[in-house]
Formats: C-alpha cells, sequence, structure tokens
C-alpha cells in the first residue's frame, strides 16, 4: 500500500531533516481524516487534472491517489 511506503520514507526523511518524531503512518491518518472532513464536499470527478502549487510535503496529493484521483501534478 502507497501509505505504507510513504511512512518508511518519512521516518527515514526525518531522521534527516530534523523534523519533530512523529509516527508518519498516525499522521497520515489522521491528516487523511482532515482532509475527508473538510476538503471531499469540494472535489471534482476522478479524471481531473489537478496542480498542486503548495510546498508541503505531498499529503494532500497523496490523499487524492488513495481517493482514486490519476491526474495529479
Amino acid at each position: 500500500m502507497l501509505v505504507n511506503k510513504m511512512s518508511d520514507f518519512y521516518k527515514f526523511y526525518h531522521t534527516f531533516t530534523r523534523r519533530p518524531n512523529l509516527n508518519s503512518t498516525e499522521l497520515i491518518e489522521t491528516l487523511f481524516k482532515f482532509y475527508q472532513r473538510n476538503f471531499s464536499r469540494f472535489l471534482p470527478d476522478e479524471n481531473i487534472n489537478i496542480l498542486d502549487l503548495g510546498c508541503g510535503e505531498g499529503y494532500f496529493l497523496l490523499w487524492l491517489r488513495e481517493l482514486g484521483y490519476k491526474n495529479l501534478f
């Protein structure tokens, strides 16, 4: 599952960036619940192209991918 791979990646990533030692799986699950509660009503059809111009770590796009969105940039 993609979430597990991302969790492993961020455990490794945070050792270099010295960010708070968070359980990435727990963080991702918490963020996904937040996104679902706050943004799901605004989501269009899964076939639309979505361009993320954010400066975060990609959790929002990961959430969209888990929902079935494939045209993510």
